[in-house]
């Protein structure tokens, strides 16, 4: 009742000035509540209680937190994907058949008894059954044998049968 008695007092280049003023601070605040109706927490104790628990759940370890945070960011979208490629070494197909023959020599492994001691092995929808068999020495030991028989070329820890 009071501002109504305020404005009604006013005179005609006043009441605009008073008009322009409140116009004015109508449309800041009005921009002000669309910048906070943006975001995706109400308040700032929303998201602090959020990334709080976040924090709590996440590995003790450093580098584990580094490596989560950066997957759960590579999923939502923050971060693109991965350039980094994985070099392996190519082993050529003579040296795995000679690796599987030195391995299945009757001096290196024998071959388990049982009926049931078989593997079944599918290439390109083809069934083969091999039978298991058991290694007399350790892979180590193995592998100096055939580093001794076969000068030269000597991976065949990654290609036990």
């Amino acid at each position: 009742e009071r501002m109504q008695n305020f404005r009604s007092k006013l005179s005609d280049f006043q009441r605009e000035q008073y008009r322009n003023h409140d116009a004015a601070a109508r449309k800041r605040a009005r921009a002000a509540s669309k910048h906070q109706s943006n975001a995706s927490f109400g308040s700032k104790q929303s998201l602090g209680k959020s990334v709080k628990k976040v924090k709590k759940n996440l590995p003790q370890d450093p580098a584990k937190q580094k490596l989560v945070i950066q997957a759960i960011a590579q999923s939502i979208g923050l971060l693109g994907p991965s350039l980094h490629k994985r070099n392996t070494r190519h082993l050529s197909c003579k040296l795995k058949d000679d690796i599987v023959k030195f391995y299945c020599r009757d001096d290196i492994s024998y071959q388990m008894p049982g009926k049931r001691d078989t593997i079944v092995d599918r290439q390109n929808g083809t069934k083969s059954t091999h039978q298991k068999r058991i290694l007399l020495y350790n892979i180590r030991e193995v592998h100096q044998l055939f580093l001794s028989e076969r000068s030269g070329s000597g991976t065949i820890c990654c290609h036990k049968k």
